[in-house]
């Protein structure tokens, strides 16, 4: 009789080993299905379908994961963006809250989780809902500037939904005239999304960047995490009529268009055109992705200011980049008639006049920057290489 007892014991404990590598192998192979969702996520973010799959084959082996429930949920949420029909978006959603709410049914004192979700369900028009999930984010995670953070900005991005900031005439006259900012502010309190004034989203707002301000926002951020970050700030700054702090934030996340925006708002043109001529001059794809709007910003200061040879210049170089070299040649010209003495103007109106086969007016230019600097190196070699053509074509003509 007394073997019995041995026995059970023996089994129990094979039966515990058997568990326990059962277990071991499941959590294995649901690390690597969730790699390979990794590495699907790195290779091609777009690739929702190869995401969601190998998430659920994770599931399968360690169904009770939350950070795996979350992630699913994050796809669904990609997959509902991508969506052609209504009824797919719907499904797609709800299948992303629910995976979303058990993961924090799994995962119940995550903070960043519940502010992730929050932010998610406040996009899709649950605001209130997204409220109660914010503060219960702050009140798990007080010392978390990623909630807080996330919570100050799907307030400033609530409020974008009302106030279009791509059209700054609202704004107009506001710098210099307090009863228009009065104004503007006293008018939030009668304006609703979804049931909450504008008013407390921005005090709310306000509250929450304090806090991540006071614990520090850059805390393991990337570049473009901290840009974003002083984008919001600098919209909320601007929504509270604040002009100088939303500069200040658009300066340091290098929001080079905004900031241009703010200064006509100060009606500082000159600070505009400066702004406006340093995304010209580095070129490249911010360039190209705002070609037309640098394009109309500069004509908008030239209405306000015609003699401002700069915007000018800076038209004119806009158009040659376009490859409008008409266009151009108007306004370097016009750049150098209000100023003489600008190289950069002459030498480019040079070059435009050589391209259209206008060699003359090139040399006349070429001679006005080597007047002004007889060491500039690019006008004197362009000059001469001018002469050279224009000798050898006098040459072809007498043979």
């Amino acid at each position: 009789m007394k073997k019995i007892p041995k026995l059970l014991v023996c089994l129990s404990i094979l039966i515990t080993a058997v568990l326990l590598f059962i277990s071991i192998i499941n959590e294995h192979t649901a690390k690597e299905y969730y790699s390979e969702y990794r590495r699907v996520l790195r290779k091609d973010s777009k690739d929702v379908k190869q995401q969601i799959h190998y998430l659920k084959k994770s599931l399968e082996y360690s169904p009770l994961n939350a950070d795996t429930l979350f992630e699913l949920g994050r796809s669904y949420i990609g997959e509902e963006s991508m969506a052609s029909s209504k009824e797919d978006r719907n499904k797609s959603y709800e299948l992303a809250k629910a995976s979303f709410q058990e993961a924090l049914m799994r995962k119940p004192t995550d903070g960043g989780n519940y502010a992730q979700y929050a932010w998610y369900i406040g996009y899709s028009g649950e605001t209130n809902e997204a409220i109660e999930y914010f503060e219960k984010a702050i009140s798990l995670e007080m010392t978390d500037v990623y909630v807080h953070r996330q919570y100050a900005m799907w307030c400033v991005n609530q409020v974008k939904k009302e106030i279009n900031f791509n059209d700054m005439s609202p704004f107009a006259g506001i710098y210099k005239n307090e009863q228009r900012k009065a104004e503007i502010l006293e008018s939030y309190d009668n304006r609703f999304i979804n049931g909450v004034s504008i008013t407390a989203f921005l005090e709310k707002a306000q509250v929450e960047w304090d806090k991540a301000l006071s614990l520090g926002i850059y805390r393991n951020q990337r570049v473009r995490n901290r840009e974003r970050a002083h984008d919001s700030l600098a919209e909320l700054s601007l929504m509270k009529c604040d002009v100088d702090g939303a500069i200040g934030n658009y300066k340091i996340a290098n929001n080079k268009i905004m900031l241009v925006n703010c200064y006509f708002i100060k009606e500082d043109y000159t600070a505009a055109t400066a702004v406006l001529g340093s995304i010209i001059k580095e070129g490249g794809e911010y360039f190209q992705g705002n070609s037309n709007k640098i394009r109309k910003l500069l004509m908008d200061v030239i209405k306000h200011n015609q003699k401002d040879y700069m915007a000018f210049y800076w038209l004119g170089e806009t158009y040659t980049r376009l490859g409008k070299n008409e266009e151009a040649i108007v306004n370097l010209k016009r750049a150098v008639e209000l100023n003489p003495k600008h190289i950069d103007a002459h030498l480019n109106l040079a070059k435009l006049y050589k391209s259209a086969g206008k060699s003359e007016l090139a040399f006349y230019e070429y001679e006005s920057a080597l007047s002004l600097n007889p060491n500039h190196k690019e006008a004197a070699d362009l000059l001469g290489e001018a002469i050279r053509e224009k000798y050898k074509d006098a040459e072809f003509m007498i043979k």
